[in-house]
Parts: structure tokens; C-alpha cells; sequence
């Protein structure tokens, strides 16, 4: 029996990828309606979610790399086979990383991310969400509210907090940005990582110092200064600072915020 229901099963995968190497993938729903019904496909694999799962996500892996174009149907494939296996990571992998390649397909991305959400709330889900905003949105203070929501979650990793870290540092919200590290630093016990962060602390208020000096010239020089060089010439600071993270401080001629070279 065991022996029968395999070959049917070979048969059947067999069929799927003869009809993807005839057939563009703008056909595919109206030629495979079966594979749009999750409840039929655990029927035929006689209810293994993570046969199901594996199925959609081996269709998305043979669209991507057969023709190199992706599409919305890609991101519906990858969310019903998270939906199919909520612990199949690597289908929320595969969609937040894969699949988008310009801002319009994060936006269509970001839509079945959050809808995962309400399948399973992963640390994984929200950090790709994250993810999404930082890099392809640049809407940096969603990312930060993501990427904290997800150092939150069961199982989270440390580097979570870092990615925190740095949405609000893009974002300008310096102030915010401190905080969340000091919460950070008090809800842990781990010397090593107590130091680092406590590094982390210190660059973030010298970043703070030197955006407030700025503000401070402006409103005695009437202009912004054009160098944090040129800040110590007048004499509003004594040197510059080391920075600890990246190559240098300077002074953003466009936004006049003073960043690291990180």
C-alpha cells in the first residue's frame, strides 16, 4: 500500500512539473485551480501538512528558478504553505527574501506576512516585516516597531535588538533608541553583553550631544555648521569624538543630523 500511494505520488509531482515546462506561469491558475485548494492537496497527501506545505513551496522554488520573474501568485504559494505547516520556517524565509525584488513586491509581501501573523506569531515573522521596511520601504520607525516586537517574542535572537537599535537610529529617534537599550540592558544578566550595550549607550549620547551642539550653532551662528570640525574651531566642543562602531562621525548635508559612518 505504502509502495503504491509513493508512485502516485512521484506520478503526481511528475504531471506538475511537465505542465510548468509547457505552460508561463501566468497560466498557472487557471491550469492548476487544484493546487489553489489546500484542502484537496492534503487529501491527496492523505492529510501531511508538511507534505502540503513542501508542495507549495517546491513550486515557487521551480517558478523562481526556471523563468527568474517573480510575481504575486509566488507570494499566495509560500503563504499557503506556511499556512499548510506553521512550523516551516523556510517558507516565510522564502518569501521575505526571495521573492521581493523592488518596493512594489515588499508592499505585496508585507501583506501575507502579517497575514501569517495570524497563524502563528513567530519572532521570525516579525522580523521579517521588519526587514521589509528597512530595506526595501525605508520607513525605518515601522521597521524598528517590527524588529522590537520580534526581540519580544519566545526565541528571538540577540542580533533582533541590534537591528532595533539601528531602525531607530535611521529614523532619527535618537532618544527612543537609548531607551529601548537600556531596557535592554536591565532585563539582562549577561556581563558580556551588558558591556557591549553599554557601548552601545555611550555612542548613541554622543550622538545625541552633537545633534544638540548642532541645533545649539544654528541658533547662535544662524546657520548650520558644515563640518563637526568646524565645531571645534569655534569652540562649541573641545574634539571630536571617537566613534566606536563605525568610521566617523559627520554632519549630513541634506538632513544637517549628525551620523556615524557605520
Amino acid at each position: 500500500m505504502k509502495v503504491v500511494l509513493s508512485l502516485l505520488l512521484v506520478v503526481f509531482f511528475a504531471v506538475s512539473v511537465l505542465m510548468l515546462s509547457l505552460h508561463d506561469t501566468h497560466t498557472l491558475m487557471e491550469i492548476h485551480p487544484i493546487a489553489q485548494s489546500p484542502w484537496l492537496m492534503r487529501f491527496i497527501f492523505l492529510d501531511n501538512r508538511v507534505a502540503v506545505s513542501q508542495y507549495y513551496l517546491i513550486r515557487v522554488a521551480m517558478d523562481i528558478f526556471r523563468i527568474c520573474k517573480y510575481s504575486s501568485l509566488e507570494c499566495e504559494r509560500l503563504y499557503l504553505s506556511y499556512k499548510a505547516d506553521p512550523n516551516n520556517s523556510a517558507a516565510l524565509f522564502f518569501l521575505a527574501n526571495v521573492v521581493p525584488c523592488n518596493k512594489r513586491g515588499a508592499i505585496t509581501v508585507l501583506r501575507y506576512l502579517k497575514a501569517s501573523l495570524c497563524i502563528k506569531d513567530t519572532w521570525r515573522g516579525y522580523m521579517y516585516i521588519g526587514f521589509l521596511y528597512y530595506f526595501y520601504l525605508e520607513d525605518y520607525s515601522r521597521a524598528a516597531k517590527y524588529f522590537r516586537l520580534s526581540a519580544r517574542m519566545p526565541n528571538s535572537k540577540p542580533y533582533v535588538r541590534s537591528l532595533a537599535l539601528m531602525a531607530y537610529y535611521r529614523s532619527g529617534r535618537l532618544t527612543l533608541a537609548k531607551q529601548y537599550l537600556l531596557s535592554v540592558y536591565h532585563s539582562t544578566n549577561d556581563k558580556r553583553r551588558k558591556k557591549i550595550l553599554l557601548r552601545k549607550i555611550r555612542w548613541i549620547d554622543t550622538l545625541i550631544i552633537l545633534n544638540k551642539t548642532v541645533v545649539f550653532f544654528k541658533k547662535i551662528e544662524g546657520r548650520y555648521p558644515r563640518t563637526l570640525r568646524e565645531l571645534v574651531e569655534k569652540g562649541y566642543i573641545k574634539k571630536i569624538p571617537v566613534d566606536p562602531f563605525g568610521k566617523g562621525y559627520y554632519i549630513d548635508p541634506n538632513t544637517h543630523r549628525v551620523k556615524s559612518r557605520i
